[in-house]
Formats: structure tokens, C-alpha cells, sequence
């Protein structure tokens, strides 16, 4: 699926005050003298600090740390930024997002700064050029910005490089960082955008004498103004998070200095604007031509389209204001038809039609947390037997110009692994035959030998001619509007009895939900199992 606004706008991980800890490893910039030499800035009070929780083979944490090497270079060297990484260790043995090779990376930059403190961001910028390569590329960039190579090794090799980092990981946790980048200015939690501007104008606003000679070069940002159409009927997440307050994020991330009025749907000016640009959905955010000079206009360019003689920025938006709305008691169409009784809110879930005793669930095939919630049926079914109805659903979206018809979160081969278990679902639905044919997929779902799976009655030449006639793509495009209708993206979403939508991974969160709204089912009195490998609450595309 594509990169969306939404991502691009997505909140950082919120942490907790920085602690105390052990010395951390600082960078204070040189400053040169007119004679070429260096010494020590002096920034006791100059600049803001900056601290900044990273792991190293991570993009955003790359992108971050070369914007903010830039910010230092803008201003004079008058910050001090502070790195630390962030790892975990269990039993002697170090474990990172990126496996071992990012626990490497971690322990050359923290070596690099052990060797020659001069040096180490200039290490650090030339290993983030190829941070894909990290850390193989660590013993050539410390010969090309001239580190001691043979005290940078025994760092890296020795125990003093498992010091540095166990100290360094221990400041992370204390900070409550576990996302990167996690940056903290002056003490407080950063969450704007990661360009050298973005930052270097923060850091001036917090500083102590702000300053005043550097900050005073910075260029001001372009003015744009923006007007959010909006409409306060709709209180679903969309109308909430890229409505007006979307103001603040995009503000911060993005346009910082936008100036944005808001305008109520149902007002004059409201159904004018609505009419004359041809909205469907709101919210709708109407931004100034201004917009194409301010510098990080290529990262929104693509969701900026022409609407009459105006801008209109794509947020996520899906309420039709025109539409009945389902659950306000208002025949907000005039038609005389209240709620539930207009046929514009057949698709939602207070409307439908209750079925006891009934579970569905909304997946993609290779989500990680799909898998362990389909995983997690086989006890749900031994605890409740035939007396849960359960089905299956797959989410992707259309698309006529991928080779399998269907945009997937994880590409063509999820697409076609979407079919394959809707066509063993179509053929063997007795007992849940066809759950065999996906649990035993789910114990390596990315391999291409499906065949293996269908075997205990299931046939894979079955399969083939459900794939090849056609039937295959018909039953995921039904899967795919269906969900579409009821607003479901986030793999796995749960439906009790046709109407209440939950998430969860695990045997117990399941039951818990379904014993909530069918009391005294049997086998609600026995407590499943809550473990699973993956983080609880967790969903792809969520």
C-alpha cells in the first residue's frame, strides 16, 4: 500500500523526562581560529542542548541525525547534542530492532566519539551515507576521517565497546525512548520536522540569548494560508485527527508557517466552498498557492491537488455530509428516513443485522499480528466449538495496475496468498477445514511453497483452478469492498456478532470480547491464554 499523509504526519513515541545518568557521550563543536587551530566552543548557555535517542540502522533516526548535524553547522556550533542508543541486554547477549549488525553500528559511533570526540560526527555523517551498509562500512569511514584505527578496533571489538553501550542503553531506557529518533531540546519533547531549518529554528526559540547572530540568519518560512472545512456531525477518527487538529502537526512537521482558519460545513460559507471546489468527504484542507514556495513542499506535493482555482491538501477523509448520518436520531437527509431505516447506513455496523454467537475477523495474510490472531483461533474454536460461528476476511485495496489486481500492504505475493486461503475458505469450509490449510501457512507465511499446506483432505490442484478461473480475485474484491464499506484497514479487526468491532491478537482478548456480548455463552467461564510474540494492541495498517 502507498506511503500516506497519514504516515508522514504519524506522531513520534512520547518520552518520559530525561534521568541522570552516566556521562554521556557530547559533542561540543570545535571552533577554528583565525590561525586555523581549534578549540573548544564555549556553550555554557549559548545553545540549547539536544539529546537524541537512536538506533543506528534505522532511516528515520539516520534522516534525523544528518538534519540535525546540518542545524549545528547553521549555527555557529553553538549546540550541544548529546546521542545515545537504544538497545536492550538479556543474559549477556545484546538484542536490537535491527539484529546484530545495528548493535555493531551502535558501538562504532560510540567508539568513534572514545577515539577522537573531534572526529565523531564527521564518522557519523560518513557512515550514514551508506547506513545500509552499517556496520560494514565503519573500518573505512574511520580511515577517511582519520581515526586511530587500531584503538578504534580494540574499542569495537573489546569490552570497552559493550561499556559504552550498556551505558548508553541505560540512558534510553531511563528517558523512556524506545522509538527512533526520540529527541529531546532543552529538556523537552521535540516532535517537528527533521529538516537543518526545522531544527535549528526550534533550538533557537529555547535557547538561553537565542542566538541572536546565528538565529537571526535563519530564513523566516514561506506564509501560507489554509482554510479546513470541516464538519462538527462527524466525530469519527478522521474528522478528529485531520480535522482542525491536524493544525498543530502540520504546523509543526511540515508548514511552519501556515495560518489556517476554520469553516464549518454547515454554515454559508461552508456549503459554498463544498459546492464550488466538488468535495465528496470532509474534512478538506484549502491551502494557498504560497504553499509551492515553502521548503518542504516536495514532501507534501504529491497529496496537493488542484481543486477550481484553489489548492486542496488529500487527507484521509470519509465523511459525506450529505449522507444520513446512522446514530444521531436526525433524518439528516429529509427523506424521512431516520437512522438505521435510510438505506445509506446499510454498512454500518449499528445497522447490521445481529448475529449471536457469530465472530469475523479482517486480515492480511503476511501481517505478523493477522497471523497470531488466526493462530490464536485454534483455541478460541476448542473452547467454544460449534457454538461460535467463525469467517474470515482479507484486506487490500484495488488496483488494476499491479499484477495481481490488488494493492497489498505487503505486495503481490500477500495478494495472492489473500486468494489462495479465500479459495480454500470457498471450497472447504466445513468444520473450519480450511483454517488447517492457513494455520499451517502461518508457520512460515512468506515461503512460495504453498502446496505443502494443502494436504488433510485439502487440494492444491483445487486451489490452482480457483486462482487461475478467476474465482479467487472475485472473492478477495468482495473481501475488499466489504471492508472498504465498514472502514476496516488495520489487520487483524475483529466483528462480534455482526456489529462490535475490537482488536486483539491473543486466545483470552478474543474471548473476553466475545463473552462481552453474548453472555452466558459456554465456554465463556474458561481463561485463555494472553501471551503472543508480538505487541499487544499491535495491527498493520492501523
Amino acid at each position: 500500500m502507498k506511503t500516506t499523509l497519514a504516515a508522514i504526519l504519524a506522531g513520534l513515541v512520547a518520552c518520559s523526562p530525561l534521568a541522570q545518568g552516566p556521562k554521556p557521550v557530547t559533542f561540543r563543536p570545535a571552533a577554528q581560529s583565525k590561525a586555523g587551530g581549534a578549540k573548544p566552543a564555549d556553550v555554557s548557555g549559548a545553545g540549547a542542548k539536544v539529546t537524541m535517542y537512536l538506533m543506528s540502522k534505522c532511516p528515520y533516526g539516520v534522516v534525523a541525525l544528518e538534519g540535525m548535524r546540518k542545524a549545528v553547522g547553521l549555527l555557529g556550533g553553538k549546540v550541544e547534542l548529546e546521542l545515545n542508543y537504544i538497545a536492550s541486554e538479556q543474559g549477556g547477549k545484546w538484542r536490537s530492532l535491527h539484529g546484530e549488525a545495528e548493535i555493531v553500528g551502535n558501538i562504532q559511533q560510540l567508539c568513534a566519539h572514545e577515539v577522537a570526540p573531534a572526529k565523531w560526527l564527521a564518522f557519523v555523517g560518513c557512515v550514514n551515507a551508506g547506513w545500509q551498509t552499517i556496520p560494514l562500512n565503519g573500518p573505512s569511514c574511520a580511515q577517511e576521517v582519520g581515526l586511530d584505527a587500531k584503538r578504534f578496533q580494540s574499542c569495537v571489538a573489546g569490552p570497552r565497546g559493550r561499556t559504552l553501550l550498556r551505558a548508553s542503553a541505560l540512558r534510553a531506557e531511563a528517558a523512556g525512548a524506545v522509538g527512533s529518533p526520540t529527541i529531546f531540546i532543552a529538556g523537552r519533547a521535540y516532535e517537528g520536522g527533521r529538516g537543518p531549518l526545522d531544527f535549528a529554528r526550534e533550538i533557537c526559540s529555547r535557547s538561553r540569548d537565542m542566538m541572536s547572530v546565528a538565529c537571526a540568519k535563519l530564513p523566516q518560512p514561506v506564509r501560507v494560508e489554509a482554510i479546513v472545512l470541516h464538519d462538527s456531525r462527524c466525530k469519527r477518527k478522521s474528522c478528529v485527527e485531520f480535522g482542525p487538529n491536524l493544525s498543530e502537526m502540520l504546523r509543526r512537521r511540515l508548514l511552519p508557517g501556515v495560518k489556517v482558519r476554520q469553516v464549518e460545513y454547515q454554515s454559508p460559507e461552508g456549503r459554498k466552498l463544498y459546492t464550488e471546489l466538488g468535495l465528496r468527504h470532509l474534512p478538506a484542507w484549502i491551502i494557498d498557492k504560497r504553499v509551492k514556495k515553502a521548503r518542504n513542499y516536495d514532501q507534501i506535493a504529491r497529496w496537493i491537488v488542484p481543486a477550481g482555482d484553489q489548492l486542496v491538501l488529500r487527507v484521509p477523509a470519509d465523511f459525506d455530509p450529505t449522507a444520513e448520518i446512522c446514530d444521531n436520531d436526525v433524518d439528516d437527509t429529509n427523506n424521512g428516513r431516520v437512522d438505521c431505516k435510510d438505506p445509506g447506513c446499510a454498512n454500518f455496523l449499528g445497522c447490521r443485522a445481529l448475529k449471536k454467537q457469530h465472530l469475523s475477523v479482517f486480515v492480511m495474510s503476511q501481517c505478523p499480528y493477522g497471523v497470531r490472531a488466526l493462530d490464536a483461533m485454534k483455541d478460541v474454536i476448542a473452547n467454544f466449538g460449534e457454538k461460535l460461528s467463525f469467517e474470515v476476511h482479507y484486506i487490500a485495496q484495488l488496483d488494476a495496475k499491479k499484477e495481481s489486481g490488488f494493492d497489498a500492504l505487503h505486495g503481490d505475493e500477500e495478494a495472492y496468498e489473500n486468494m489462495r486461503q479465500l479459495c480454500a475458505k470457498k471450497h472447504y469450509p466445513r468444520n473450519h477445514q480450511y483454517l488447517k490449510y492457513i494455520w499451517c501457512r502461518n508457520a512460515d507465511i512468506t515461503s512460495k511453497d504453498w502446496k505443502a499446506c494443502a494436504k488433510g483432505g485439502i487440494s492444491a490442484r483445487k486451489i490452482e483452478r480457483c486462482m487461475k478461473s478467476g474465482e479467487g480475485k472475485k472473492l478477495l474484491a468482495k473481501d475488499v469492498v466489504m471492508a472498504k464499506n465498514l472502514q476496516i484497514n488495520a489487520s487483524p479487526t475483529w466483528i462480534a456478532n455482526n456489529r462490535h468491532k475490537f482488536l486483539g491478537v491473543t486466545p483470552e482478548a478474543i474471548r473476553r470480547h466475545v463473552c462481552a456480548q453474548n453472555k452466558g455463552l459456554a465456554g465463556c467461564e474458561k481463561k485463555l491464554s494472553d501471551k503472543t510474540d508480538v505487541p499487544l494492541g499491535g495491527a498493520c495498517g492501523k
